[in-house]
């Protein structure tokens, strides 16, 4: 396979680009059992009393964690879940769903899709479609434009 570069004329978030690597794994911010990151999103959850305080992260390589070339990831969701969860005693769950190389104009065009890949091979789905499936959602963060940044993009076009 040939090497990714983001800002390659047509990168569309294709598998094609880098295969899936076989010592990819994720990192744990506790003892608690990490989930795969192959198929997204993956929820996380915090115990607690009461209706789950329900969250989505929806982004790049910035929310799944990639670290370490992409050996390793450490999802802030799962801290996030945690974290909220210790404010008080109501329960937490978050779902994440982070593409690795996905540029903001990807995401957008894919808000439907079921079959989204990012440049690790890992699959996710557009946003709309997470919203869709899995919603409601008390609070939604999205984290996106580092690749378009990175791509030689001007900011106005990035911001706008």
């Amino acid at each position: 396979y040939r090497s990714w570069v983001p800002c390659e004329p047509g990168f569309r978030g294709s598998a094609s680009m880098a295969p899936p690597s076989p010592m990819v794994r994720a990192v744990a911010a506790t003892p608690q059992a990490q989930p795969s990151l192959r198929q997204m999103p993956v929820s996380y959850s915090a115990a607690g009393s009461g209706q789950a305080l329900r969250i989505l992260c929806y982004g790049d390589s910035m929310t799944v964690g990639f670290c370490k070339g992409g050996r390793e990831f450490a999802p802030y969701a799962r801290t996030l879940a945690e974290r909220v969860s210790s404010l008080g005693s109501r329960a937490c769950e978050v779902l994440t769903c982070g593409l690795s190389g996905m540029r903001a104009d990807t995401m957008a065009d894919g808000l439907t899709s079921d079959g989204l890949v990012d440049v690790m091979g890992f699959r996710g789905k557009g946003l709309a479609r997470i919203l869709d499936e899995s919603g409601p959602f008390d609070v939604v963060l999205i984290m996106a434009g580092t690749n378009d940044l990175g791509c030689h993009q001007a900011p106005s076009r990035v911001v706008a």
